[in-house]
C-alpha cells in the first residue's frame, strides 16, 4: 500500500488489499473532532473510500443504513466490505462534487434543495415499531424505546442538564429550551418512527453542477427518530442566508403540517444547544457562539 497512511491502522491496510488487491491511497481526510477517519483508496482502476470509526456505534449506523436504508432511498454510497475489529468499511466514491461548491444562490442550489427534500421524504417514508440506535443488522443497539414521548424526553433532559453545565446560556436560554422542549413533546403526540440521517445538510451532500443531488453520505448518526430531527438542521444557517432554499426544499419534501412545524421549532432550539456544546467540548469557539447565537434569533422571533 502506498502513500499517505497517516494514522491508518496496519490491520485495517491489510484487510482492506485482501478484498480489494493492491491499493494507492490518494489522499486522507479527518476533522478535528476525530469521530472518524477517510482515506480514498484506488485499485485497479477504481477509487474506493475506506472509513475507519472511533465508536461502534457510529460504525453499526452507518453499515445498516447502507446496506438496508440505502437500497430503498438510492443515491447513497454502496458497500464494499464491512470489517468488524477494528470498525471500518469501504464504500464506493459519490458522483459529482461536494454540494457546498454550489454556494447559496441561483437556479441549481434551488434544484439541490428540492431534491434534497425529496430524498429525504424517501428515507422518512422507511417505518419501524421503535425508536433508537440500530445495529450493524437492525437491531436494538441500546436504549430503544416505543413511545415518542419519553424516548424524546430522556434525551432532552440529558442536553439540557449537560447544557446547564457548560456556562455557554443564561439563564434566559435555558428557560425558553425548556418551554420549547415542553411544546415539542406535547406535538409529538402520536409521532412514529422512520429513518433518520441524523446529520442532513449540504456538508454531506454530493451534486453535478445542474444542482441535481447525485449522493447523500455519513450515516454515522442514523437512527430510527422523528422527522423534525432531520428537518430542523437548515433552519438556524441556510434558510438564513438564502430564504428560498425553505420553500425550495418543501417543494420536494412535501407540505408539512402545523404540528410537525412545532415539532421542528422544539428540535431547533435542541439543535443549537447540543452543538454549542459539543463545538466548545472540542474546541470550535466560533461555531459554538453560532449556536448561542442561533438560539437568541428563535427566541427573539417566538
Amino acid at each position: 500500500m502506498e502513500g499517505p497512511r497517516e494514522h491508518l491502522d496496519p490491520i485495517v491496510a491489510a484487510w482492506a488489499e485482501s478484498v480489494l488487491g493492491p491499493v494507492d491511497v490518494r489522499s486522507h481526510f479527518s476533522h478535528a473532532h476525530g469521530n472518524a477517519e477517510l482515506w480514498r483508496l484506488e485499485s485497479r482502476g477504481e477509487t474506493v473510500w475506506l472509513k475507519m470509526h472511533a465508536r461502534r456505534d457510529a460504525w453499526s449506523a452507518e453499515v445498516n443504513a447502507l446496506g438496508a436504508w440505502g437500497r430503498h432511498v438510492g443515491r447513497t454510497p454502496l458497500l464494499v466490505a464491512v470489517c468488524q475489529a477494528p470498525e471500518a468499511i469501504l464504500i464506493t466514491e459519490a458522483e459529482g462534487v461536494a454540494a457546498k461548491s454550489l454556494g447559496w444562490d441561483g437556479m441549481a442550489t434551488e434544484r439541490l434543495w428540492m431534491e434534497a427534500g425529496a430524498w429525504l421524504s424517501k428515507l422518512h417514508q422507511i417505518s419501524n415499531d421503535w425508536f433508537g440506535r440500530v445495529s450493524e443488522v437492525g437491531a436494538q443497539f441500546a436504549n430503544a424505546d416505543t413511545e415518542v414521548v419519553s424516548y424524546q424526553q430522556t434525551h432532552w433532559e440529558r442536553v439540557l442538564a449537560d447544557v446547564s453545565q457548560s456556562g455557554l446560556f443564561d439563564d434566559a436560554d435555558l428557560k425558553f429550551a425548556a418551554g420549547m422542549a415542553k411544546r415539542g413533546l406535547e406535538a409529538l403526540e402520536g409521532e412514529r418512527p422512520c429513518a433518520v440521517h441524523g446529520d442532513f445538510s449540504p456538508r454531506n451532500w454530493f451534486a453535478h453542477p445542474s444542482g441535481e443531488l447525485s449522493g447523500v453520505i455519513d450515516f454515522e448518526h442514523s437512527h430510527w427518530g422523528c422527522r423534525a430531527f432531520d428537518l430542523c438542521f437548515p433552519y438556524n444557517r441556510q434558510f438564513l442566508r438564502n430564504p428560498r432554499l425553505e420553500p425550495a426544499f418543501y417543494q420536494g419534501y412535501g407540505a408539512i403540517s402545523a404540528q410537525l412545524r412545532e415539532q421542528i421549532a422544539a428540535f431547533r432550539a435542541i439543535l443549537a444547544l447540543r452543538q454549542a456544546t459539543w463545538a466548545a467540548m472540542v474546541g470550535a469557539y466560533e461555531f459554538a457562539q453560532e449556536n448561542v447565537e442561533a438560539l437568541r434569533r428563535q427566541q427573539r422571533c417566538v
